[in-house]
């Protein structure tokens, strides 16, 4: 999947640099979940000084929570991936 999606409209920065590290098992942490659950608070912090509306940080944010929620907070943040499969029960 990530090959093909590599090759598409879908293909960004983030997915060459995040995707293979999302299909390895433990791969090393260069920033974790715990720095994007922190700095995606900060974000919605802000959104809410300035009443602006943020769903997706929110969202993405909850993901983020139930990862570190797991015991997962100091791995890298590509396994936010994670939060997908407990969602299907892996």
């Amino acid at each position: 999947m990530l090959d093909i999606l590599s090759g598409t409209s879908a293909s960004s920065w983030m997915l060459k640099d995040r995707g293979p590290r999302m299909i390895m098992d433990n791969p090393e942490a260069f920033t974790t979940v715990d720095i994007f659950v922190k700095d995606l608070g900060i974000v919605l912090e802000a959104g809410r000084e300035t009443k602006a509306a943020l769903p997706f940080a929110a969202l993405a944010h909850q993901l983020f929570l139930s990862v570190s929620g797991r015991g997962d907070g100091q791995v890298d943040d590509s396994q936010v991936i994670r939060a997908y499969r407990a969602f299907n029960g892996e």
